[in-house]
């Protein structure tokens, strides 16, 4: 049985005048546990959240969502 924590905070700056701080939040959370001698399963969450969404379209307002997320399931198989 395992866990891990993985965070990273990217900052940059920003031309646009209403957002004072602009940069992303990356966070990944891990389990990890040995199901038998030769499978292994990691359950994972992935959260990536962005203080200024990008403006596609030029129009007022965010375009896309300030938080994406991810969840994944691996299984590993060691044959030796």
């Amino acid at each position: 049985f395992g866990f891990s924590q993985k965070i990273e905070v990217l900052v940059g700056g920003t031309s646009n005048v209403d957002a004072r701080f602009d940069g992303r939040l990356l966070s990944e959370s891990a389990i990890t546990a040995n199901i038998s001698k030769i499978f292994s399963v990691k359950l994972g969450f992935l959260l990536n959240y962005d203080f200024v969404p990008p403006d596609l379209d030029g129009i007022p307002g965010p375009d896309v969502l300030n938080i994406d997320t991810t969840t994944t399931v691996t299984l590993v198989a060691t044959l030796f």
